[in-house]
Formats: structure tokens, C-alpha cells, sequence
């Protein structure tokens, strides 16, 4: 009996179905009979009437992250075209480099890719891993969407609330910038010169409701912003935020130095989540099919400064990222560009026409016949 028969068999014994066996083996990943138990008791989650979650417990150095990449990577992203795994651990850096060991070592027979920054390992059939850390349960609602829920049930800011730890694989779609100009379109000069600054700076609704009259610079044409944790930056103003501010602030009359510079038609200052509610109010009017938020407009900012071939860092200062790894989601995106536009060139379909007029010829360079495959 072959090693891999006596493998076969000890996972039958565990309760594994034939089909998974079958899966480990072309990955050429090996269980212990602890862990086989365990992808046992994973596939039973599949029926109806089986359980919602399964546990793996033991002590520091028994497997547990082994066994866990295993099943996701070489049972259930295999099985499951373009199912989403989240792997949470409370990890530091030695943990990270162990992750990364563990990939190599597991998927070396699986064709997948790996964004390191990102924490995406991504599998040919559109299935993927998304591994990221946190430090308390409200990292972990985070992840789960349970932090973005709650926010938005208090009408707060989605992106003080709702940030991923670590990981920012999920953001808010950019908005066009016909859709953007279509959103400037039903605004009035009031309320169209909060549009103007979200959108034109990139600051947060918590830091654009925090602005006080004094923390214009209408010499140097900048804004000093008081960011999480009290971080404070300075961002630049150009010509066309700077005047419809301007047209904003000679409507609204004089305050004090230190009032908040934007305020309501009453007179009170405005809180973030007033922000949020005019700006997506902004939004149905313009009828947009997505909901628009003052972190979409965020995001938006930073988006169509990447794709214009502004540096990451200069994003990033703007944004007031303290690590530049929060702003290196943009590159993504400006990648996923180039790639479609590489797809769309007509080369494949003049290389099929080709080899449709010349199946059989040899050209002096080739040591086989035409064709795409080599």
C-alpha cells in the first residue's frame, strides 16, 4: 500500500468524503488524523441541517493555522468558484512571516496569487482568502460589516466608524466624473460647497464638520485638519474649492474665529452625521443608483488623483494615511485599468484570424506550428 493510499484511508476514517481526499491529494497537502476530523466536520456545515460554525482548539503550535489554510485553500476555494474566505487572527509580524510560509508550503501546487500588502491570496476560479488581524471585537465587526451597520444606524461617518484594520479590500465604488459633476448638478451654492471640499480635498465628514473659520488660510489657499487620533495636516486648496468656499462663507456671514466654519441655516454648527444625511439627500435627488457618501467622495478624490499620475505618498499625505499600506488599495485599482484595457487589445483576435488562414505553417523562428499556446 502506497503512502497516499494509507493517507486515503485514515481520512475515510476520519469521515472525509472521497471528493475532499481527492482535493488534498492534488494539492499535495497532508492532515494530520486530528485535523482530517476537523475538514470532516467542516463539510458537514454544506447539509441543511448541519452545523453553522465548527472549533479547533488546542494548545500554541498544534496546527490550528495549518489545518485552517488547508481546508479553505484546498477543499473549499476549489470546490466553490468565486467563494470569499476571511481569515482573522490576532497576529504580529512573526505571525505575518509564518502566514506567508504556510502559503508556500500549502498551495505550491495551486495556481493562486498573493497580494502581500493587501492580504488577498486569490485562487483561478475566482475564489480567495482575505487574511487579516485584529485586536478586539469591534475590529472584528469591522470586518464583518457589523461596524459599518452600526455607524450607519447612527448616521455617523463611514470612514472613522467602519475602517478595517489592516485590510481595505473592500471600499465604496469611485463615482464617474460625469457622475460626480451630475451630483454637483443638483446641489445649491450653499450645500454645494460641502460637495466641493469632500471632494476636492478628500477629508472625512467628522474632519470637514471640525473645521473652524480660523483654520482657513485664504492667503495660501490651505486648511489645517485635525485627522483620527489628533493627527493634524495641512491641505491644499485649488482655485475652483477655494472660491465656491468663498461664495459659501460671504452666504453664511461673519462668525468668531474659532466657530465651525460650515454651519446651518439656523446658525448651529453641523455635526458629521448632518453632513452625511444632506450629502446623500444630494445623491436620490440626482438619482444615482448607488448611495453617495462624503467617504465615497473620498475615496473618489483619491481615485481620480491615482489614475491622473499623482504619487502614492502625495495621496497620502492628502488623505492622512499613517501607514502608506491604507492608500496602496488605489494602486490596485489603477492596475485593474491597465489590465482591462490589456484585454481589450485586438491581438488575440488578429493572432485567431491568422492561424485560421495558416493552420499548418511554420514560420522560420518556430520550432512548432502557429498557434496561441506556443
Amino acid at each position: 500500500m502506497t503512502p497516499w493510499e494509507r493517507y486515503f484511508l485514515v481520512g475515510r476514517r476520519a469521515g472525509c468524503p472521497k471528493e475532499q481526499m481527492d482535493r488534498f491529494q492534488l494539492a499535495d497537502v497532508v492532515l494530520q488524523e486530528r485535523q482530517l476530523v476537523a475538514s470532516a466536520a467542516a463539510r458537514q456545515c454544506d447539509r441543511a441541517d448541519g452545523p453553522t460554525a465548527i472549533g479547533y482548539g488546542g494548545a500554541r503550535g498544534g496546527g490550528k493555522s495549518h489545518w485552517l489554510l488547508a481546508q479553505m485553500g484546498a477543499d473549499d476555494c476549489q470546490r466553490v468558484p468565486g467563494l470569499k474566505c476571511l481569515l482573522l487572527r490576532k497576529v504580529g509580524k512573526a505571525n505575518l512571516e509564518h502566514f506567508e510560509d504556510l502559503r508556500r508550503r500549502l498551495f505550491g501546487k495551486l495556481g493562486h496569487e498573493f497580494a502581500a500588502f493587501r492580504g488577498i491570496l486569490s485562487f483561478t476560479n475566482g475564489s480567495r482568502i482575505i487574511a487579516g488581524h485584529f485586536q478586539n471585537e469591534k475590529d472584528i465587526d469591522a470586518y464583518l460589516g457589523l461596524g459599518i451597520r452600526r455607524d450607519r444606524d447612527r448616521g455617523g461617518d463611514d470612514a472613522d466608524g467602519a475602517e478595517i484594520p489592516g485590510h481595505h479590500d473592500v471600499l465604496p465604488h469611485e463615482q464617474t466624473e460625469l457622475a460626480t459633476a451630475h451630483l454637483f448638478d443638483h446641489e445649491p451654492g450653499r450645500r454645494r460647497s460641502r460637495l466641493t471640499i469632500s471632494y476636492g480635498t478628500g477629508i472625512r465628514a467628522s474632519e470637514c464638520a471640525g473645521l473652524t473659520e480660523a483654520d482657513i488660510d485664504w492667503q495660501a489657499n490651505t486648511i489645517h485638519v485635525v485627522g483620527k487620533g489628533g493627527h493634524e495636516r495641512t491641505v491644499p486648496l485649488n482655485e475652483e474649492v477655494a472660491h465656491m468656499l468663498k461664495v459659501y462663507r460671504l452666504a453664511r456671514g461673519a462668525v468668531q474665529a474659532t466657530d465651525p466654519f460650515f454651519r446651518s441655516r439656523e446658525g448651529g454648527a453641523l455635526s458629521r452625521n448632518a453632513i452625511y444625511e444632506r450629502v446623500r439627500t444630494t445623491g436620490r435627488k440626482a438619482r444615482i443608483e448607488r448611495r453617495v457618501s462624503p467617504h465615497q467622495l473620498r475615496h473618489t478624490f483619491a481615485t481620480h488623483l491615482i489614475k491622473a499620475g499623482v504619487g502614492l505618498v502625495t495621496v497620502r499625505d492628502l488623505l492622512g494615511h499613517r501607514q502608506i499600506t491604507s492608500t496602496q488599495i488605489y494602486i490596485h485599482l489603477t492596475a485593474q485599468d491597465l489590465r482591462h484595457a490589456a484585454q481589450r487589445h485586438p491581438i488575440s483576435e488578429l493572432i485567431k484570424r491568422v492561424e485560421d488562414l495558416l493552420p499548418n505553417v511554420k514560420l522560420p523562428f518556430q520550432s512548432g506550428t502557429l498557434s496561441r499556446f506556443g
